[in-house]
């Protein structure tokens, strides 16, 4: 007698969730801390700068001048993985990540300006008030003003990676730069504007070096969805 295959027809699709649900956890890894200013800035998770607002669930961050940094009350982030849309406004067009933050005289900042040079990244180590920098030559297409872009930093130990672009199916390598000195190994993560600067910062998103963001493309009901009507 041939039995049915129905019941198997029916368990199928739960395996292949378990399956994507597997893989897709795997590929994020664990979320660090998360940020979309939606409900405006709260001062129980940032230290932040006095020129900062919120306009329209994004961060405005404009300077008139002096070295100005904004940064998480959560200071113990070591190795990482840093995600944010960044807009480099073209009243200012440079914007900046300051990762672990000592406090305001002790960071790293890692930059680009597209008014200054377009076509280099700016490498900072903040000490005691002083600052030395390291240009290097940007690997892919420049940031233009006013323009969204996806921003991803990865931290390892003293190695830093930049990559940028449109979205996070089109991150690109943007320049690496390590710190021979080994200078801050934890402290908080925030953005930096210089005096006269203009850059914008939304849906930031940290995570531990197996994260990975993932396009709503291939979010779980989407994927579920391919799945179901698979059968």
């Amino acid at each position: 007698m041939i039995k049915s295959r129905k019941p198997l027809m029916i368990f199928l699709p739960f395996l292949a969730f378990l399956l994507v649900l597997v893989c897709v956890s795997a590929s994020v890894g664990k979320t660090l801390f998360e940020e979309d200013f939606e409900k405006g800035i709260d001062k129980d998770v940032w230290n932040a700068h006095e020129s900062w607002k919120v306009v329209d669930g994004v961060l405005d961050f404009a300077t008139a001048s002096g070295w100005n940094l904004g940064y998480t009350v959560k200071d113990d982030f070591t190795d990482f993985i840093m995600f944010a849309d960044v807009k480099e406004c073209s009243d200012g067009a440079t914007a900046g990540f300051a990762v672990r933050v000592q406090d305001d005289q002790n960071y790293y900042m890692f930059q680009h300006s597209f008014r200054e040079d377009p076509n280099v990244l700016w490498w900072h180590i903040f000490k005691d008030g002083n600052f030395t920098v390291e240009q290097t030559p940007i690997k892919t297409q420049p940031p233009e003003p006013d323009e969204w872009y996806r921003w991803k930093l990865i931290a390892k130990g003293y190695h830093f990676e930049l990559y940028i672009g449109k979205s996070d199916k089109d991150l690109k390598l943007a320049g690496t730069w390590d710190d021979k000195n080994k200078t801050f190994d934890r402290g908080a993560i925030g953005f930096w504007e210089d005096g006269g600067e203009h850059g914008q910062y939304d849906n930031v998103l940290v995570t531990d070096l197996k994260g990975a963001a993932v396009d709503y493309k291939d979010s779980l009901p989407t994927i579920w969805g391919r799945i179901k009507n698979g059968y």
